[in-house]
């Protein structure tokens, strides 16, 4: 009796730690499917939270991208503004300088219309200047008169140019009637006899001349207009005044004869 109660106790205690054992297993198992699945919630929630971070990302830089793209073409758009603006400027000034460009051509071809004749007259007054004067330089003087003549008929020369080289001629001949010259030429003598001499000038008040071997001189009288020999009172002096151009001597009071009456050579200055 007692062996059959041992051994139904001992039944009974494997019976209930199997149950334990079972109850114990149950309660691990509803333990755990829970935390598996947050755990999966949670690593599901950070993948999606890594994609979604890199989405922000992509989103941040073009972002970025297309604000510096409207800075760069609001700059372009300021630029292109002032540009209009210059260029409108720039319009209005060259519609202003238009209509003064065409005022002065208007006016050019009033001027030219009165320059022309202006030139005329004062290539006539030079000529009658050389005629009148004493022959001081004569042969260039008439070769520059005919060549300014045949510039006058010249198209492919401008006016001013022409008016400029005629207010050169009279600078030269302005030269004439305030400096001593010295040069070389020819004269016409009484006798009709041509010699080579060294010819020397005053101004336009005293034109004389010597001969190559310095053994004779002669002074141009304008009424008589011709070659007078000179006395001997009056070489001493010549001589000296050839000296002086040639730099020979320095510069000192001399009496020169007159080529030019006294009154009119008061009349030329």
């Amino acid at each position: 009796m007692t062996n059959q109660l041992t051994t139904q106790a001992s039944r009974l205690n494997v019976t209930v730690l199997l149950l334990v054992s079972i109850i114990a297993t149950f309660i691990n198992i509803a333990h755990a499917d829970p935390l598996s699945q947050a755990r999966e919630v949670e690593s599901q929630t950070n993948v999606q939270s890594q994609r979604s971070q890199v989405v922000i990302d992509q989103d941040t830089k073009e972002i970025n991208q297309l604000k510096t793209a409207i800075e760069q073409k609001q700059i372009e758009l300021d630029n292109l503004t002032i540009y209009q603006q210059h260029l409108t400027d720039l319009v209005i000034s060259q519609s202003s300088e238009l209509i003064s460009l065409n005022q002065q051509i208007d006016d050019i071809k009033v001027t030219k219309q009165g320059i022309v004749p202006l030139m005329y007259h004062m290539l006539f007054a030079l000529q009658e200047m050389v005629e009148t004067d004493i022959p001081v330089r004569i042969t260039s003087r008439y070769s520059r008169l005919n060549a300014l003549n045949q510039l006058m008929k010249r198209a492919d020369v401008s006016e001013a140019e022409k008016y400029r080289r005629i207010l050169e001629a009279y600078q030269i001949e302005m030269d004439y009637g305030t400096k001593m010259g010295l040069y070389s030429g020819q004269i016409t003598l009484k006798s009709s006899e041509v010699r080579q001499v060294d010819l020397l000038h005053l101004g336009r008040i005293t034109l004389v001349a010597r001969s190559m071997n310095n053994q004779q001189h002669w002074f141009y009288s304008k009424p008589q207009q011709q070659w007078t020999e000179l006395n001997e009172s009056q070489v001493s002096a010549v001589d000296q005044a050839f000296a002086i151009a040639e730099k020979k001597q320095a510069p000192t009071l001399l009496s020169l004869p007159l080529s030019l009456p006294i009154n009119s050579a008061w009349e030329k200055r």
